[in-house]
């Protein structure tokens, strides 16, 4: 028998959004709510760190440039911290986004700005 997880429904799947701008946070949550997750959202890197050591959420989106800790300091905490990190997907207007995201050893990442459907896919792809 496998050891895999079985895949879960999508309303099952809990996803932190971690967006230190107020109203990406909140389109954002909204978009992946209305695609059936369950979201939660952090507006600093500290926060982000408490919520995902609290409640390991299925999915991290991380933005890289957050108050009081970074992206990179967010990934870092979580990997010392959790036993088996969640995946992240980097989200992030910096022009090395890409390589950010190689960095930290997130599974995916989207440049700022994007379009929602290209949100909404890059999570599915992670998630279902």
């Amino acid at each position: 028998m496998s050891a895999e997880r079985a895949p879960q429904p999508v309303a099952n799947r809990r996803v932190l959004v971690v967006e230190d701008e107020p109203e990406l946070r909140e389109v954002v949550c909204a978009v992946l709510e209305d695609e059936g997750y369950t979201v939660v959202a952090a507006s600093d890197g500290r926060q982000a760190v408490d919520m995902a050591c609290e409640n390991v959420p299925d999915l991290i989106i991380l933005d890289m440039g957050l108050p009081i800790l970074s992206g990179e300091e967010v990934a870092s905490t979580l990997r010392e911290k959790l036993a088996k990190p969640p995946p992240i997907l980097v989200m992030s207007a910096a022009g090395t986004v890409a390589e950010r995201a190689r960095r930290i050893g997130a599974a995916n990442y989207i440049p700022k700005p994007f379009e929602l459907d290209d949100l909404t896919d890059a999570v599915h792809k992670l998630l279902d």
